[in-house]
């Protein structure tokens, strides 16, 4: 097992698949940072770094799963998969260890953009408002749930044999879980009083609707469990992280984050282990 991490890393350092991702989240960090600035000066609206700092976490997903597809999917392309079965290597060991490639590879890249956003962004924007600890913790947050959408992903890759189909495949389910957690946190968001407002009906006739309970509201149990569908739902973490608007504490992000990284490569390496090689 040593020697195979030994060997992914190596392939790792030498990926292009990696230093692309990686000049790729760079560009990000320098445009979204230095975008936010340009508004600062034109529109003369302060903004703390904390809001800037964890901008391009909901793209950390997209870049992750081009990453994955890339870097793993030419495993299968050039035959490298089928070379360590025959050297001895259980599937287990050949699954883990691209696993723990591609998510410590992702990572460093996530830590690079924020580490990048920080140094721009401090002499731009001042120092952080949160506490310390706070943005440890919300730092913490991100890279859990990034490792959870790269454990995803090598799920999927490892599952297929083609890279570009898996390519396909990992950007489709990225998409498929985006827009749905979009839609989830407007209904999360309503708030529970409706205030008064005026608007027109279907007749054109102009009508205040008075302030009481709002119908669009969810509440109870029901909350409760789309909260944690939520969370369970990647992309629905991202965007909290990002626009520093959580629905719930953190910790119970990250134990989501860790429950679908848990159950993900649980079940890939069951499918790998029954895949046929030939």
């Amino acid at each position: 097992m040593r020697n195979l991490l030994a060997t992914d890393f190596m392939r790792l350092w030498k990926s292009k698949a990696f230093w692309g991702c990686f000049a790729a989240g760079i560009f990000m960090c320098l445009a979204t940072t230095l975008g936010d600035y340009h508004y600062l000066q034109v529109y003369q609206d302060p903004k703390p770094l904390d809001e800037v700092f964890f901008n391009n976490i909901p793209l950390m997903g997209l870049l992750s799963a081009a990453f994955v597809s890339l870097f793993l999917g030419a495993d299968f392309s050039y035959g490298t998969i089928r070379n360590k079965i025959s050297a001895g290597y259980k599937r287990e060991q050949i699954y883990l260890s691209g696993w723990l490639v591609c998510i410590s590879g992702i990572l460093i890249i996530l830590a690079a953009m924020l580490g990048g956003t920080a140094l721009m962004g401090i002499p731009l924007f001042g120092m952080f408002e949160r506490k310390p600890q706070e943005v440890f913790l919300l730092t913490a947050v991100c890279f859990l749930v990034i490792a959870a959408f790269t454990g995803l992903f090598v799920m999927v890759v490892m599952a297929v044999h083609e890279r570009a189909v898996s390519a396909v495949l990992c950007l489709a389910l990225f998409l498929l879980m985006t827009f749905p957690a979009s839609l989830l946190e407007s209904r999360l968001h309503e708030e529970k009083i409706q205030y008064s407002y005026a608007t027109v009906d279907e007749n054109g006739v102009p009508t205040l609707v008075e302030e009481g309970p709002n119908p669009r509201y969810i509440g109870g149990i029901k909350r409760q469990i789309l909260l944690v569908i939520h969370n369970v739902n990647l992309p629905g973490q991202t965007s909290q992280i990002s626009n520093l608007d959580f629905l719930t504490n953190p910790a119970e992000m990250m134990l989501c984050s860790a429950g679908v990284l848990l159950v993900t490569t649980g079940i890939g390496i069951l499918i790998f282990k029954r895949k046929d090689m030939k």
